[in-house]
């Protein structure tokens, strides 16, 4: 009784693992808008960016102290 119970329950993971997997209706990516996505989501990316912007903000500062006030 054990191994029918454990049979299907294979058998339904399996089935539910193959359908996940399968297209679904889903979008279709191609190459170029898989990289996109990845730059967009990507962490290092976005810290390289702020990097630049607090770098940009750092040099007005420096440049507006040595204006007279």
């Amino acid at each position: 009784m054990i191994k029918y119970l454990l049979s299907i329950l294979f058998l339904v993971s399996i089935l539910g693992s193959l359908m996940a997997q399968s297209n679904g209706g889903g979008k279709v990516y191609t190459l170029k808008e898989c990289i996109e996505i990845a730059l967009q989501n990507n962490l290092t990316v976005k810290r390289s960016v702020l990097g630049l912007k607090n770098a940009d903000v750092t040099l007005d500062q420096s440049k507006y102290t040595m204006l007279p006030t």
